[in-house]
């Protein structure tokens, strides 16, 4: 839930927030989350998934929920990533 607030966030002006699920082999399946905001910065693309890091104004974030993710996906020995930076959104329309 915390990846598509932020995704929200990150498109103060609009833009086109996508999430597809599919299946490959041996019985693996995925979720890609995307949208065409103004991305991740460089120097914080290391540390989206340490536990409540937020570039937010304290009291404003709570952070990605990447480390959720992370954390089950080590669990279930699944996998988890992020290829992102800053101004990479898809541009819209």
């Amino acid at each position: 839930m915390n990846l598509i607030i932020n995704a929200h966030h990150a498109m103060p002006d609009g833009g086109e927030l996508t999430i597809r699920t599919g299946a490959v082999p041996d019985d693996r399946v995925f979720i890609e989350i995307a949208d065409t905001g103004s991305g991740i910065a460089p120097e914080h693309i290391n540390r989206i998934f340490d536990p409540f890091f937020t570039t937010k104004e304290e009291g404003k974030g709570t952070g990605l929920g990447s480390p959720s993710a992370a954390t089950s996906s080590k669990a279930t020995a699944a996998t988890s990533g992020c290829a992102a930076r800053s101004g990479w959104g898809r541009p819209s329309g």
